[in-house]
C-alpha cells in the first residue's frame, strides 16, 4: 500500500502540469452537491485524488482560497437568506418593542431556534464531508523521497486553520453576524440572544419551553470562537452570549429580591432563594452550558441573597427573632445556608442571634431583680381552727427564702436559654464555630451585666447541695453540677463567686446541711478542672479543716470512753478547728461593731 501511494505521488509529480481551473470546476460542483444533499452519486475516491493532485502540484494555496470563497458565497447567499426568510415577522416586531403574548413569543422564538439549529447541523455535516475530500490538504503528512522529499501538508506548513475550522469562522461571520435585511445593524446573533433570554425567562416563570432546542443553540455557540485561534476563553458563548445572560439574570434577581422582601415573609424568601439557585444550576446543565453554572450561582448569591439578607433577617414578624422564639429550626437552617453563600463568617446572622440572646437574657435578669425586690408574700388567713390544726399536724419542710427562690429560678431560666441555643446551634447552624463563639460572648454579656450573677449561681449550688440533689442518681447529680459549671464559665469576676461560694459552703459544712459530701467534693473537682488549682486551694483547705476537726472529735470521744467514768449529764460537743485565713470571716462569728454588745454563749441546761 505504501509503495502504491509513493508510485502515485511520483507519477503526479513527474507528470504534466495540472489544469487548476478545470479541476476546481469539477471539485466545486461536487462541493455544491454535498451542500444540496445530492452527494450519493459522487465518487469520493476520485475527489480525494483530484484534491491530492492539486496539493502535490503546489496548488494548495489557491485551492484553500477557493474553498473558503465557495463556503462564504454559500453561507451568504443560501444559508443566511433561508434563515432570515423563516424568521416570523412577529419576532422582529417584538424585538422592536411590540407586545406579544407569552405563547406567541415562545412559538416564534422556537421557530427561529429550529431554523438555526438545522442550518448549523447541516453546515457541520457538509464540512465534515468536505474535510474528508480535502483531507490531503491538511490531514495527511506525506513524506516523499529524492529531490521532492518534503512535507506537502499545506495547512500545517502555512500555519493556516483547517478548512473545517475556517468554515466555522465563516458561519459566525456570514450567518450569525450578518445584518438582517431591512433591519439596520441588527444581526442574527443579537436576535438569537434575545430569543434565548426570552425563553429562559419563560422557563423561570414556569412556562414550558423546549430545553433541548435551547441546548442545541448553546452548543453551537460553544463550538464557535471570536477568532481563528480557537482558545477556550474566546468561545462565542463565553464572549458574546454569556455576558448578556448574566446581565439579564442580575436584573431579574435584583427585581425578584425586592419583590420577595416586600412580601415580608422571611421563610418564603429563604425557600425561593434556595430553589432559585438549584433551578439555575439545573438550567445550566440541561439548557445552556455547565460553563455558566458557577457564574450564575454568583449572580443569585449577590443580587438575590447578599443584597437582601440583612433586611430579611431583621424582619420583625417573620425574621430571625420570630424563628428563634418559635423554634423554627428548618427556617433557621435555610437562613444559615444562605448566609454561608455570601459571608463565610455569617456576620449578619450572628449579630441578629446575639442580639436576641442578650434581649432574652436581660428579660431574665429583669424578672429576677423584680422578684428579689418584691415584698415577701403575706400568709393567708386561716379559715378555721380545724384547718389550722390539720396543717400543723402534717409534715412540713422549711420553704426556701425569697432570695434563694429568685436565684434558683434565674439559674434555671439561663440554663434553659443555653439549652435552647445549643440545640439551635447543633441542628440548624451545623455547630458553626464562629456562631458558637458569638453565642458564648452574648451569654457572657448578659450574665455579667447582672450584678448578682455570682451570688445567684452560688445560691443555686447551695440550695441543691442542701436539698436539690436529694433522691437524685449519681448521673443526675453530675449533670446538674455540669450545668452549674457551664454558667461559671461565663462569669468574669470569679473572685466574687469564690467569696459567695465559700460563705455558703462554710454554713453547709459547719451546720452539717450538705446532703452529700461526695457531691461537695465532686463539685470542687469540677471547679478545679474548669478554673484551676489556685481557685480551689482555700475551698479544699476548708474541707481539710473539717476532716481534721472530725478526727480530733472522734479521738476525744474515744478517750472519754476509754476513761470508763460515764457522766450521766454529759453534753455532746462538736468542736471545729478552723484555719482563720482559709474561712470567710462570717464563719468565725459576726464582727463586733463599736457600741454593740458581744453575743453571749448559751449553754445546755445540763452544764449550766
Amino acid at each position: 500500500m505504501r509503495g502504491n501511494s509513493t508510485s502515485f505521488c511520483n507519477a503526479i509529480l513527474n507528470g504534466s502540469e495540472v489544469d487548476f481551473e478545470r479541476e476546481w470546476k469539477s471539485l466545486s460542483t461536487s462541493l455544491r452537491n454535498i451542500h444540496t444533499k445530492n452527494a450519493s452519486s459522487l465518487s469520493f475516491e476520485e475527489l480525494y485524488r483530484n484534491a491530492y493532485k492539486l496539493v502535490l502540484k503546489k496548488k494548495g494555496e489557491p485551492l484553500y482560497i477557493r474553498v473558503k470563497e465557495f463556503e462564504q458565497d454559500w453561507l451568504s447567499h443560501e444559508v443566511g437568506p433561508r434563515i432570515f426568510d423563516e424568521i416570523p415577522p412577529s419576532l422582529l416586531a417584538a424585538y422592536n418593542g411590540a407586545q406579544l403574548t407569552v405563547n406567541e413569543k415562545r412559538v416564534a422564538g422556537e421557530k427561529l431556534l429550529r431554523s438555526l439549529k438545522s442550518a448549523w447541523e447541516d453546515h457541520n455535516l457538509c464540512m465534515n464531508m468536505t474535510t474528508d475530500v480535502l483531507m490531503y490538504m491538511f490531514a495527511m503528512d506525506v513524506k516523499l523521497t529524492g529531490s521532492f522529499g518534503q512535507d506537502r501538508v499545506y495547512c500545517s506548513d502555512n500555519r493556516k486553520p483547517s478548512i473545517f475550522n475556517a468554515s466555522m469562522g465563516q458561519f459566525r461571520d456570514f450567518v450569525l453576524r450578518a445584518p438582517l435585511r431591512d433591519h439596520g445593524s441588527l444581526t442574527l446573533a443579537e436576535l438569537l440572544y434575545k430569543v434565548i433570554l426570552d425563553q429562559i425567562q419563560m422557563d423561570r416563570d414556569g412556562d414550558i419551553v423546549n430545553t433541548a432546542l435551547l441546548r442545541s443553540c448553546a452548543y453551537m455557540l460553544e463550538g464557535l470562537y471570536e477568532n481563528d485561534e480557537e482558545q477556550e476563553q474566546n468561545k462565542l458563548y463565553i464572549t458574546s452570549f454569556e455576558p448578556e445572560f448574566l446581565a439579564a439574570s442580575a436584573e431579574y434577581y435584583r427585581s425578584e429580591g425586592s419583590s420577595m422582601i416586600a412580601k415580608g415573609d422571611a421563610s418564603n424568601f429563604c425557600r425561593q432563594a434556595l430553589q432559585a439557585a438549584i433551578n439555575e444550576q439545573d438550567r445550566c446543565r440541561s439548557t445552556l452550558s455547565s460553563l455558566t453554572a458557577p457564574k450564575i450561582r454568583a449572580v443569585v448569591e449577590t443580587e438575590l441573597v447578599k443584597k437582601n439578607l440583612p433586611e430579611m433577617i431583621s424582619q420583625e414578624t417573620t425574621g430571625i427573632k420570630h424563628m428563634l422564639d418559635n423554634d423554627r429550626l428548618p427556617d433557621l437552617e435555610m437562613v444559615y445556608e444562605l448566609s454561608s453563600w455570601v459571608d463565610p463568617r455569617k456576620e449578619e446572622l450572628k449579630k441578629a442571634v446575639q442580639k436576641r440572646i442578650v434581649d432574652q437574657g436581660e428579660e431574665i435578669n429583669s424578672t429576677a431583680k423584680n422578684a428579689s425586690e418584691a415584698p415577701p408574700p403575706t400568709k393567708p388567713a386561716k379559715a378555721d381552727a380545724d384547718k389550722s390544726e390539720e396543717v400543723a399536724k402534717g409534715p412540713t419542710e422549711k420553704p426556701i427564702n425569697q432570695q434563694t427562690a429568685a436565684a434558683v429560678k434565674w439559674v434555671d431560666e439561663v440554663l434553659q436559654l443555653k439549652d435552647k441555643y445549643d440545640h439551635v446551634l447543633e441542628k440548624a447552624f451545623k455547630a458553626d464555630q464562629g456562631l458558637q463563639t458569638g453565642f458564648t460572648r452574648s451569654f457572657s454579656d448578659f450574665i455579667n451585666g447582672f450584678e448578682r450573677s455570682s451570688e445567684y449561681l452560688s445560691l443555686f449550688f447551695d440550695e441543691n447541695m442542701k436539698k436539690g440533689i436529694k433522691g437524685k442518681t449519681e448521673t443526675e447529680v453530675d449533670m446538674l453540677l455540669d450545668k452549674g459549671i457551664t454558667l461559671l464559665r461565663y462569669i468574669s469576676d470569679k473572685d466574687m463567686f469564690e467569696r459567695y461560694y465559700k460563705k455558703h459552703l462554710s454554713r453547709r459544712l459547719l451546720m452539717k446541711r450538705s446532703v452529700s459530701m461526695d457531691a461537695e467534693r465532686q463539685m470542687i473537682s469540677k471547679m478545679k478542672m474548669e478554673v484551676g488549682n489556685t481557685f480551689t486551694q482555700r475551698i479544699e483547705a476548708m474541707f481539710r479543716d473539717m476532716s481534721v476537726s472530725e478526727d480530733l472529735t472522734t479521738a476525744y470521744r474515744k478517750r472519754i470512753r476509754d476513761l470508763g467514768d460515764v457522766d450521766s449529764q454529759k453534753a455532746e460537743l462538736d468542736v471545729n478547728v478552723l484555719t482563720a485565713t482559709m474561712w470567710p470571716l462570717d464563719a468565725m462569728g459576726p464582727p463586733n461593731r463599736d457600741g454593740e454588745k458581744k453575743p453571749t454563749c448559751i449553754f445546755p441546761p445540763e452544764i449550766d
